[in-house]
């Protein structure tokens, strides 16, 4: 849920960017035709740029206190320690925010959806016939005349042969052949959705407003301008408006009125198209920073890791919460390992580098060759029904040959895990990855694969990067306290 909440902050971000430059340079121009694609595009370019990540340029941020202390092994192998995991109330601070989130949500399209029920209800109830391109619905309500999708709901006091009548019609008919319903119901939905960004209610505001100064400019295109702003002013207004229609006598009349007094030719039009582009860069720029550790501590000294991904091929380990595979997981995570130790000075090679079988004789073997100075096997907890036991672990062996350097390895990497939050628990366990090789060895378990919240963890890339970022850390400090 907090992916979504950032989402919506980096979509209120990128609109309010964008609605600004309207309000500044384009509002209450006769710009109308390309106002109208500026702002549905700014609706659906605020939903979609916030999923783009780039990383042209990182900003560094810096890592200090590195000492630990180190911990003594409480539980030994058979004996894991029970740790009894609370269960988590469903009554906390974020899920009732997520609760009451999703219950405005309804609401809102329950209104959009009542209001569309509205209109095809009238149409069922009234007297429809097919004219070219359109369908004419005669009604006494006093909202009519106005359009909604290809229907024209039209008022039998209104003859249409009149010039009155001949303007109405020719502007309702410009909303429905420019299908300017869907435009409303579009940014509608959108503001439904994601409600608390108030720029999509602004914006669905102006293209109203657009809307009516397109279908406006097509009315007066072979009529008198004065007598058509007479005819709006008298014209009376109704205290309640379906904001899905479009109401010829419901639009702001002041803002009509001086619209159809501009001149066609706008100063800067051009120029003020053109600044679209470079628009396009300012948020492309904002979500464009990445929070890299670049100036994290490094190793003093280049120090060689070799991690080992857990099962693989048809060792599938645990499976968890919307299918994820244990095997999978663990190959993520090593990759990402590798990828970032550079930056910390560390040279980090993979046991396994693809989804396949690798017996555990074979991967004690390959590290034993290539002598790493620490060696870490990445697992996911996965607990027996009933079982309580920590979620996050790491396991060292009393029987390892480099007992003493893994238990403050296991306690350098307690230490940089805590920093994050994450509480794992020191435990010992009699593995072959801990027992058969000649280096300092530790094994993690990074979270319950039922869990998923901790699961969240590994499989968003922000949240999997901070938890590599904490174990490349962990062995930085204990390489540094050789």
């Amino acid at each position: 849920m907090d992916t979504f909440f950032l989402f919506l902050f980096k979509s209120t971000v990128t609109a309010g960017i964008f609605f600004a430059y309207y309000c500044l340079f384009l509002k209450d121009l006769k710009l109308n035709r390309f106002n109208r694609f500026y702002l549905l595009a700014s609706s659906g370019v605020s939903l979609v740029m916030p999923l783009l990540h780039f990383e042209w340029y990182r900003i560094a941020s810096t890592q200090s206190d590195m000492t630990f202390k180190v911990l003594k092994v409480l539980n030994s192998e058979g004996g894991e320690e029970a740790a009894v995991s609370s269960s988590s109330s469903l009554f906390t601070a974020q899920n009732i925010a997520i609760g009451g989130y999703v219950l405005a949500v309804i609401a809102v399209l329950g209104i959009l959806i009542a209001k569309v029920r509205w209109v095809y209800k009238l149409k069922y109830n009234s007297v429809v016939s097919k004219e070219h391109g359109f369908k004419l619905i005669l009604t006494e309500n006093g909202r009519a005349p106005f359009s909604f999708l290809d229907n024209l709901f039209w008022r039998p006091d209104i003859d249409m042969n009149t010039e009155t009548g001949r303007q109405i019609l020719t502007h309702e008919l410009t909303h429905i052949r420019e299908r300017h319903t869907l435009d409303k119901l579009f940014v509608q939905a959108v503001a439904a959705v994601l409600w608390l960004n108030p720029f999509y209610w602004l914006i669905l505001r102006e293209l109203s407003n657009i809307h009516e100064f397109i279908a406006d400019g097509a009315a007066l295109e072979r009529e008198d301008t004065e007598a058509f702003a007479a005819m709006i002013l008298h014209s009376r207004y109704h205290r309640t408006l379906i904001n899905v229609i479009q109401p010829f006598f419901n639009s702001p009349i002041k803002r009509r009125l001086a619209m159809l007094s501009k001149p066609n030719k706008t100063n800067y039009s051009g120029l003020r198209r053109f600044m679209l582009l470079p628009l396009l860069c300012v948020p492309l720029l904002l979500f464009s920073f990445k929070i890299n550790d670049a100036n994290v501590v490094k190793a003093k000294k280049r120090a060689f890791v070799i991690v080992d991904a857990g099962h693989g091929g048809s060792d599938i380990g645990g499976t968890g919460v919307n299918g994820l595979k244990e095997k999978d997981l663990t190959l993520a995570m090593t990759e990402k390992l590798v990828a970032l130790s550079g930056q910390y000075n560390l040279d980090v090679a993979s046991t396994r580098k693809g989804d396949h079988n690798m017996p555990l004789e074979e991967r004690v073997a390959l590290i034993n060759k290539e002598t790493p100075d620490v060696f870490i096997s990445v697992h996911v907890n996965k607990h027996e029904p009933g079982e309580a036991a920590p979620d996050y672990q790491v396991y060292v062996s009393d029987k390892s040959p480099k007992l003493a350097e893994s238990e403050v390895f296991a306690s350098a990497m307690m230490s940089s895990l805590q920093a994050t939050g994450v509480k794992p628990v020191l435990s010992q366990k009699h593995l072959w990855v801990l027992t058969g090789n000649t280096a300092p060895a530790i094994l993690i378990e990074c979270g319950d694969i039922d869990n998923a919240t901790q699961m969240a963890m590994l499989t968003d890339n922000k949240k999997q990067e901070q938890l590599c970022r904490s174990i490349l850390s962990g062995i930085v400090r204990y390489v540094n306290s050789r």
